[in-house]
């Protein structure tokens, strides 16, 4: 017999839900390496479609296609083999995956529908993919295509532009409506009669105010409001109605370089001026602005056209070059802050900020000398200035007054009286006879200004003509009376040449050099450290300055220790550090006795002064072994280079140091009042007269042996001096305070590790 089985509805739905949950119990899964969305140098996993395998292949919204949101997923064990086999970015694996409940309620509704958080999955074909692909193909195109014909719009209009007969507008002193006449007929001329072509061209005819308002314009107006509106509102904005191009081109004069730069710059404010002036006024406006010598030289009823005039003034070029007067650059002492006249950038990179550079003019000629009264703010003395006036021959008053101030040229500073001149044409400063005799100032035949040293009197010139920070160069002698405070000045100039000018300023040992001896036969060798571009900038100008100066060499060595950068202490710039990390675990240690601290209060007993000399860049005085400067050779992203001299971070350096100065202060005699510390030098002595004979013995023996001593870290007869991380002073040694703050903040020690940090 036949039956015939009656089923509900819902148990009809189970029945067709298990037999399709039957034929999908795998899922194909497409993974992908893609950039994480939160850092892109980071690579994460993400799930780019799921197929079916009746052949049908549905892709996930991107907000959901990332590992970390597949929670279930990422619980299986597929996940574990996924992430061994995807290792970089853009590396695909398709995977088939056998549905647990778990996975099935992520993926799979009651119906048979693929999901994934509440969202039906969108199923893709053949024919949509290449509909989409086309469609994407197509908008890059278009966006191409804008691109290079907006960058080749452009090209054409700078390219234009440079043939363009008209300079660049300046918001200060070109006339508007001038300028935008002329503008107009060469945008004729080369038949530009676009309005967008037009304002983007006037953009690259304008400084940098003027562009500024183009920038607010653009904005405000766009290029649809049309040419002539663009037009208006510059003229509105530039079109001076008053008087102040007329003042500057009729007021303009000579005041240096060359005579005919300044004839053709006077005619074309002239001309901007008024054009319809005529060539007789012309000529007449531009020869009241020369100098008055080089105007007594040329002939008048010659002058016909302006090009006759520029001619005479190219003859004569060689008597202002001789004749007139010549830049001079002083120093003021600044007072209250000037706007006008802010330190140069060599000055502030020397650490000058606190002093104003100016140009000043050297005029044999002149009895007296003149500043300009815009000047005054910045003098200390603002408040001295007197009545008293300068009048010519005529009895015409040229000056405005009397001022008292400090001024500095070259090595001699002095308080000097100068005449005020107010007069915005006028120069800065002027020096004349008065100030040339009180400094001793000369000009030879080259016109090249220097200052006469006396005799009798040798001047410091340890920074001379040299872009050293005056800092470097300034020694405290406060603590001396005057009369001790001489004698050291005098010593100082006495050995001036042992001073080093920079860091790499440095001695060479004739009689020594350094030798590095290696426990195994082997190389060390690393990669170059990675570093930023500013810091490989670094590296490269000091390893320049260390190959000038022959301190290192080009390298072929099969030792090559990476660099880096590291701050220098208590300075703020940065020195060039070698790795030797690894060649020095395998150096032969050299053994070489330190002082003690406790030896030197022995030792120094009694004495009242002392003095603390310190090496400039002690280490690469000493000279290597030619057979083992292969051994410290290092290398940087540039290149491989080799010491020619100790390095720094070499385990034996500071030991064979040691052995040199304290050998070279034996030989010389010097230990009965001397003691080293690797570089540091300290003289004591029990009475000022007998510390001046220890000093001047010291500085012979130096000289003689061949170091050089950095100013900065020297200290002179001093009753108190830092030596060792303590203060000595007449029979007293106390630590440096800051020292003991540390060990006052030092954890209390619970581990046999703190124990040994500590100590």
């Amino acid at each position: 017999r036949n039956q015939v089985l009656l089923l509900s509805d819902k148990e009809f739905n189970i029945i067709i839900k298990q037999q399709f949950l039957f034929m999908m119990s795998k899922l194909q899964f497409e993974f992908t390496v893609v950039t994480s969305p939160k850092d892109t140098k980071s690579n994460v996993i993400a799930i780019t479609s799921i197929s079916t395998e009746d052949g049908k292949r549905y892709i996930l919204p991107e907000e959901s296609r990332f590992m970390g949101e597949h929670i279930e997923l990422r619980k299986s064990n597929y996940y574990t083999k996924l992430v061994n086999s995807l290792k970089k970015r853009n590396q695909v694996r398709k995977v088939w995956i056998t549905m647990t409940k778990e996975l099935e309620e992520t993926y799979v509704d009651e119906d048979g529908n693929l999901q994934f958080k509440d969202q039906y999955l969108e199923e893709i074909n053949e024919e949509n993919i290449n509909k989409t692909q086309d469609h994407n193909l197509k908008e890059i195109l278009e966006k191409l295509i804008e691109t290079t014909q907006n960058k080749n719009k452009e090209k054409n209009l700078k390219q234009i532009a440079d043939k363009l007969l008209i300079e660049k507008f300046s918001s200060k002193n070109t006339n508007a409506k001038q300028w935008m006449e002329n503008f107009e007929k060469e945008c004729s001329r080369f038949q530009i009669d676009k309005k967008e072509d037009k304002i983007e061209l006037l953009k690259l005819f304008l400084d940098k105010p003027s562009l500024d308002w183009h920038s607010s314009t653009l904005i405000r107006l766009t290029v649809n409001a049309g040419w002539s509106e663009w037009k208006k509102r510059f003229l509105e904005c530039f079109t001076d109605n008053g008087w102040n191009n007329a003042t500057y081109a009729l007021s303009f004069k000579y005041r240096e370089g060359s005579l005919t730069d300044y004839a053709m710059k006077k005619e074309k404010l002239l001309i901007d001026f008024n054009k319809d002036m005529d060539i007789k006024s012309l000529i007449a406006l531009i020869a009241v602005g020369l100098p008055e010598f080089i105007l007594n030289k040329i002939d008048k009823s010659e002058l016909k056209e302006t090009t006759d005039l520029f001619n005479n003034l190219r003859q004569l070029e060689c008597l202002v070059k001789k004749n007139f007067q010549k830049k001079f650059t002083l120093d003021f002492q600044k007072n209250t802050k000037y706007e006008e006249k802010k330190p140069c950038k060599t000055c502030e990179d020397l650490g000058k900020e606190d002093k104003i550079k100016i140009e000043g003019i050297y005029d044999s000629g002149s009895q007296v000398s003149l500043i300009n009264k815009k000047l005054i703010k910045t003098i200390n003395n603002n408040k001295d200035n007197n009545k008293i006036q300068l009048k010519t021959i005529s009895g015409v008053s040229v000056t405005k007054g009397l001022t008292r101030l400090k001024l500095k040229i070259f090595n001699i500073e002095k308080k000097i009286d100068v005449f005020i001149v107010e007069n915005e044409d006028f120069h800065d400063f002027l020096i004349g006879l008065d100030i040339i005799k009180e400094f001793k100032l000369r000009q030879d035949e080259n016109l090249i200004i220097s200052q006469k040293q006396l005799q009798n009197e040798d001047m410091i010139e340890i920074n001379f003509n040299e872009h050293i920070a005056e800092k470097d160069f300034k020694i405290d002698l406060n603590h001396l009376d005057y009369k001790k405070k001489i004698k050291i000045e005098q010593i100082i100039e006495e050995y001036k040449t042992i001073f080093a000018k920079d860091k790499y300023d440095v001695g060479t040992l004739k009689d020594y050099e350094a030798r590095i001896d290696l426990l195994v036969d082997k190389f060390c060798s690393k990669r170059p450290y990675r570093c930023t571009i500013e810091d490989r900038e670094e590296i490269e100008q000091q390893v320049a300055k260390l190959l000038e100066k022959s301190l290192i060499e080009e390298s072929y060595s099969p030792f090559a220790a990476p660099v880096t950068l590291a701050l220098k202490k208590g300075e703020g710039n940065t020195r060039l550090c070698i790795d030797f990390r690894d060649l020095n675990k395998i150096v032969t240690p050299q053994a070489q006795p330190f002082p003690l601290i406790d030896d030197l209060i022995i030792k120094a007993r009694n004495c009242k002064y002392f003095t603390s000399l310190d090496i400039n860049s002690a280490f690469w005085s000493i000279p290597l072994r030619i057979e083992d400067r292969n051994k410290t050779g290092f290398i940087t992203q540039e290149g491989h280079y080799q010491w020619t001299c100790l390095p720094f971070g070499l385990k034996t350096a500071p030991a064979i140091f040691q052995r040199i100065l304290s050998s070279i202060l034996r030989k010389n005699n010097l230990k009965n009042f001397t003691e080293n510390y690797i570089d540091d030098i300290l003289i004591f002595s029990e009475t000022f007269e007998d510390h001046i004979i220890h000093i001047k013995q010291v500085l012979g023996a130096i000289i003689k042996e061949g170091f050089r001593l950095k100013l900065k870290k020297c200290m002179f007869a001093s009753e108190s001096i830092k030596y060792l991380g303590h203060i000595i002073e007449n029979n007293t040694v106390r630590p440096i305070k800051d020292n003991l703050v540390s060990i006052y903040n030092f954890p209390t020690p619970k581990t046999q590790k703190n124990i040994r940090q500590f100590l």
